[in-house]
């Protein structure tokens, strides 16, 4: 054998060698990027129990009546888009009677949203254990929108990604 045919065998051996050992590191990137996005999807599902026992313990907590102030987890609907990953939507509902201010009107119960719910909270009715789960899913309600609006820029650049290969569709490099 040649000095250059060693050379070249080393090239190659070198060159498989590289190649197995990026081959290697894609597939462990591969399987961590998966067990991430899998708990994001664990973490949210947590976050989306957590609020929902909130919203249960907060209805237990205070008495049915005028002016109670309610957690309510609604979801988009039956034709609400499938790829909403916002669902469920928190929002604040305070419920008003006006016969208890207005005796001569008959008993009408509705709910009217709430933007700011600590402040009407602060109403005598509401026991202070009760608050402290509002400020526990205020909280959790605004770590959710800033962990929410983290998976809607991954997902956004996974949708990018897709209308890219389908326009730039991919040359199969062994042919």
């Amino acid at each position: 054998m040649t000095h250059h045919t060693i050379t070249g065998l080393k090239r190659e051996q070198n060159r498989e060698d590289h190649l197995a050992n990026l081959t290697s590191a894609i597939e462990i990137v591969d399987h961590s990027m998966r067990q991430q996005m899998n708990d994001t999807a664990d973490q949210l599902a947590y976050i989306n129990r957590r609020l929902l026992a909130l919203e249960n313990a907060i209805r237990e907590g205070q008495p049915r009546t005028h002016k109670a102030l309610l957690l309510s987890l609604r979801n988009c609907g039956p034709r609400s888009e499938p790829s909403c990953h916002g669902c469920p939507h928190p929002r604040w509902l305070k419920w008003v009677n006006p016969s208890q201010k207005y005796h001569s009107k008959p008993r009408h119960w509705f709910a009217t949203n709430v933007d700011a719910p600590m402040r009407h909270a602060r109403a005598k009715q509401i026991p202070e254990s009760t608050r402290n789960l509002m400020r526990e899913a205020l909280a959790l309600i605004e770590f959710r929108s800033r962990f929410l609006e983290q998976t809607r820029k991954l997902r956004r650049a996974s949708q990018d990604f897709a209308a890219w290969t389908s326009r730039n569709e991919p040359n199969d490099l062994h042919e």
